[in-house]
């Protein structure tokens, strides 16, 4: 029995291997200094996390937990059981908005050369930090404002460790989306919205890997069908939105993406593109 939990926990170590090798994105694509090399006691990649914390982590619990650490976008973040283990998916999240930033601020949204932008279900932090860092070594002259919200205030105290940790400045709003009086003074405020909502099924969360039980459930349940945050988001982004701003979504499939399109559809929404399988970007009215 020894011998089959031991290679149960190899197998389990190579899968993770396979996964984390693309989440190691190098810190030069965001702009950000490189880590200090080989020899220090610092951790350059979710790797080397993983060969230093399998041993020490139960099976099925993420290792990301018991070490207390995983990279994002190139990015080491404190990260504990209040919030999600950030995943590669959303790091091409990251960097779909970053290269639309690129141009020529923001062209096509409205003209400025300070962006607003709201992550909002932020849980690590991780999306606003990732971007914080990636705009601030690519802007000249552009000072871009960065918001991001939760509903956890636990999770809120990991993202503001994050984004001390990485000296970016970022405001928060403990809120159930827009359901803040601070969002009263933030209309038509923000040029990017983005989000990474919880979007499993209500009924399918107990049939996913079994690590997935130790994640915070309120950042897991979409509800019945998937779909609650993204109906409530695209209800009231229009409010929050300036003319002709840019909405963000990570989904959960390809089939999730078209739902999430057929609602931006009926609610007005125009230019929507899905990117992959995992993220749909659209535009509001001019």
């Amino acid at each position: 029995m020894k011998n089959s939990t031991k290679n149960t926990r190899k197998n389990d170590l190579k899968q993770t291997r396979n996964v984390i090798a693309r989440q190691t994105l190098p810190r030069r694509a965001l702009g950000a200094p490189p880590l200090p090399t080989k020899g220090t006691n610092l951790y350059q990649t979710n790797d080397d996390i993983a060969n230093d914390y399998d041993h020490l982590t139960p099976p099925n619990y993420p290792i990301a937990y018991k070490a207390r650490k995983w990279f994002f976008c190139g990015l080491q973040l404190f990260i504990d059981e209040s919030v999600l283990v950030p995943r590669f998916e959303t790091e091409e999240l990251v960097n779909v908005i970053a290269s639309i930033a690129k141009q020529s601020h923001y062209a096509g949204v409205r003209r400025t050369t300070d962006p607003h932008i709201l992550d909002l279900c932020t849980g690590s932090g991780c999306i606003a930090v990732a971007l914080a860092v990636s705009l601030r070594a690519k802007a000249k002259q552009s000072r871009p404002q960065i918001t991001a919200s939760d509903i956890s205030a636990d999770a809120l105290k990991v993202a503001r460790k994050n984004a001390r940790a990485h000296k970016v400045k970022i405001k928060f709003i403990q809120s159930d989306l827009f359901n803040n009086s601070s969002f009263c003074n933030l209309q038509s405020a923000f040029d990017v919205i983005v989000c990474n909502p919880p979007y499993i099924k209500t009924a399918e969360i107990g049939k996913f890997d079994k690590s997935i039980l130790h994640e915070p459930a309120l950042a897991l349940d979409g509800g019945a069908d998937g779909l609650e945050f993204y109906r409530r988001i695209i209800a009231d982004a229009p409010k929050y939105i300036a003319p002709g701003g840019l909405l963000f979504f990570e989904v959960g499939d390809k089939a999730q993406a078209l739902d999430v399109k057929t609602l931006l559809q009926t609610a007005g929404f125009c230019d929507i593109t899905i990117t992959g399988n995992h993220i749909v970007h659209c535009k509001t009215a001019l």
